[in-house]
């Protein structure tokens, strides 16, 4: 049997060898990282937020903007000068004049603009809240996927030492007699078919360390992130809570603030109507006359309105454009209304039912698998059940506890859903690790 095992392991050795080089470089090494600290980081380095408070930055830049008078024009000239010949001095109307004059829109028109830039900024601040809430579900999504990646890998080197144990059982008892080849057999191929799982296992860990590196903006010369050991995050809130403090969603508030910039401009829109008046003054300075006399100098003040007579062509048609974007924002501010709802219903259930789940394996399903296990081994020892029955109770364990680490994912993953959901991502990062 020494010579059949030493064959055996021979054909495999050098595959094995390069797995295990491999699993050691991409496992890598470093601390563990929580997930609170790689939100922090997102939050100082991610450009797409950096992008979305610039936004709101040049937003808020035209608030003052908007409300602000158009700048004073000044003029300068000779008014009434003859040109045969040329002179300041011939005539009594000729004046060297200097004017400035200045627009004041109709009352009500600066404040309204106002309202409208600042509505615009408030839609954009919440808007960089949404981004900033996609951000951290995407860190989140990405971390419980590398957290059970690792979990997964480690059931599965659990299970890979078990079958070396059963490997070492069989060849002992083969050596005695009683057992067969094909218990060496199975246990050797079953144990290459883990190995190539954990190299599998190993590339899905490598993609995930790196969506989180570029979420978090690190750069190619940065450490892989390690995250920390997979546990259960706390329950959600009731749903019927979470539902009625949806509406504090950033999308939402966003679309809020859209609809009453919407609203603002239909007012605008409306004053309009109103002339704008234009102020003007002049000083005229005059020369001497011919015969050396002075002149007085004079000063003019005069008042003018534009007319909005165009009111098909210009001022109706932007009422109208206004009242459809008000419908538009409403339509959508509804839609996603009804859109969370139904979404948070889903997540909800999805949640309650893989809590349960994970109930269920760690009281019934898990102790019962490793009670058969212990039993099936000992029976094995002992000649009592066969190497494919020990192998087959070993994997029912195996997948029950690949299951268990899928429902702790399943339901972290929802709780993340739902925490940018109802607009309390942030606060329900409180029980991450």
């Amino acid at each position: 049997m020494t010579s059949f095992s030493a064959h055996w392991r021979a054909g495999s050795a050098r595959t094995l060898m390069l797995a295990g080089l491999v699993g050691s470089s991409l496992a890598g090494a470093g601390t563990p990282l929580p997930l609170s600290q790689l939100l922090v980081e997102a939050e100082r380095a991610n450009p797409e937020l950096a992008a979305a408070r610039a936004r709101v930055a040049a937003a808020e830049a035209r608030i003052s903007q908007a409300a602000a008078l158009d700048d004073p024009m000044a003029e300068i000239g000779i008014v009434n000068a003859p040109l045969s010949p040329l002179s300041l001095r011939r005539e009594d109307m000729t004046m060297q004049m200097i004017g400035l004059s200045q627009r004041f829109p109709f009352p009500g028109k600066r404040a309204l603009r106002r309202d409208v830039a600042a509505s615009d900024a408030s839609s954009l601040v919440a808007a960089a809240g949404d981004t900033r809430d996609q951000i951290l579900r995407e860190i989140t999504l990405n971390y419980e996927e590398l957290a059970a990646t690792d979990a997964e890998l480690g059931v599965v080197t659990s299970l890979y030492s078990a079958v070396e144990d059963y490997l070492n059982v069989a060849e002992a008892r083969f050596t005695v007699g009683s057992a067969t080849q094909s218990d060496v057999l199975q246990a050797e191929s079953q144990r290459v078919r883990l190995r190539q799982q954990q190299l599998e296992l190993q590339r899905r860990r490598i993609e995930w360390q790196a969506a989180l590196g570029q979420l978090t903006g690190r750069d190619s010369n940065s450490e892989a992130i390690i995250a920390m050991s997979q546990r259960l995050r706390a329950p959600p809130p009731p749903l019927a809570e979470l539902i009625a403090n949806s509406p504090q969603r950033p999308r939402a508030v966003s679309l809020t603030e859209d609809s009453a910039r919407a609203r603002k401009q239909i007012d605008l829109a409306r004053r309009e109507y109103y002339p704008d008046v234009d102020v003007k003054l002049n000083y005229g300075r005059r020369e001497r006359a011919l015969d050396n006399m002075p002149r007085d100098d004079m000063v003019s003040l005069t008042f003018g309105v534009n007319l909005p007579i165009w009111r098909k062509q210009r001022l109706q048609p932007q009422v109208a454009e206004a009242r459809a974007m008000l419908a538009e924002k409403e339509a959508m501010l509804r839609g996603l209304q009804l859109e969370t709802v139904a979404e948070l219903t889903k997540r909800h259930a999805v949640a309650s039912q893989a809590r349960r789940s994970v109930t269920l394996y760690d009281t019934e399903l898990l102790p019962a698998a490793e009670a058969t296990v212990d039993s099936a081994l000992a029976s094995y020892r002992v000649g009592r059940v066969d190497f494919l029955t020990l192998l087959e109770t070993r994997m029912r364990l195996f997948e029950a506890q690949m299951s268990r680490v899928s429902a702790v994912s399943e339901h972290n993953r929802a709780r993340a859903d739902i925490d940018y959901l109802a607009g309390r991502s942030w606060r329900g990062q409180e029980d991450v690790p």
